[in-house]
């Protein structure tokens, strides 16, 4: 087991119930071919979840077998995640209801911009209701996460049954290069695969020292565009090494400039 690390007590903004919940709510569930809305649904089953599943959306009954409710107001108990797959218009309303309803998580497919929209712009809006309700949130513009230990895919897009548990915590800040380890290379077992997206709640440094909580973590794999909070990726980078946990970074370019940065 991971010995304790000199890492602050993991803030509200990633708490467990986004990457190990034990209720979900899928709001924008659809059972409409082809659509993101299924496929949500569909892939949050593929791996045999144990947990609660309820699919949010006033124009259906049921969805693959599950019923579906009108909203979060309907559903018999409040959940530990609501993931958020509707258009950009009607995201901060959606977003609204979850922080209503009393969720502690919240993941957001979607890129949060409106045309002609009003200071301050609606990811950033997000951002401050998240903060100020204590709410973990990913995205906006996250392609959501992949749990094998508790068989737990939160996804608006299908991806191939046949994700391996195992140690390695795999943390990308780019939706390509999330789906392109996480769906092709059959060899690794994980521990979590995070799609990071914009990082206006959570950032990398989230994601780093929950996995390094992790007993399960053996290796940290990284995808990294921008490093938001660098005294706190920093700090939990030389956690790492103190904790024999290898980081290694995947990247696209080999040029100088970017092993600089």
């Amino acid at each position: 087991m991971n010995a304790p690390c000199q890492m602050p007590e993991i803030a509200p903004k990633l708490a467990d119930a986004l990457l190990k919940p034990q209720s979900v709510a899928l709001v924008g569930a659809s059972p409409r071919p082809s659509s993101n809305g299924l496929a949500m649904v569909q892939m949050s089953r593929i791996d045999g979840f144990a947990g609660r599943i309820y699919p949010v959306n006033p124009n259906y009954v049921e969805i693959e077998g599950l019923p579906c409710f009108p909203s979060l107001d309907a559903l018999p108990e409040t959940v530990d995640l609501v993931a958020i797959a509707v258009a950009n218009l009607h995201l901060e309303e959606a977003f609204d209801q979850a922080i209503r309803h009393g969720a502690k998580a919240i993941v957001v497919f979607g890129s949060a911009h409106l045309e002609n929209d009003v200071e301050p712009p609606l990811a950033r809006r997000l951002a401050d209701k998240a903060n100020r309700a204590g709410v973990s949130f990913c995205g906006p513009n996250s392609m959501g996460f992949y749990n094998p230990g508790i068989g737990l895919r939160i996804a608006g897009f299908p991806s191939p049954a046949g994700l391996r548990r195992g140690g390695v915590a795999y943390i990308a800040q780019s939706g390509a290069a999330f789906s392109a380890l996480a769906h092709n290379e059959r060899r690794l077992g994980f521990v979590v695969c995070v799609s990071s997206g914009s990082e206006l709640g959570a950032t990398i440094a989230d994601y780093v020292e929950w996995s390094l909580r992790q007993p399960e973590t053996r290796v940290l794999g990284l995808f990294v565009e921008q490093i938001r909070e660098p005294a706190r990726f920093a700090s939990a980078l030389d956690c790492a090494s103190r904790l024999n946990i290898p980081v290694v970074r995947a990247a696209v370019q080999k040029s100088a400039t970017v092993a600089a940065a």
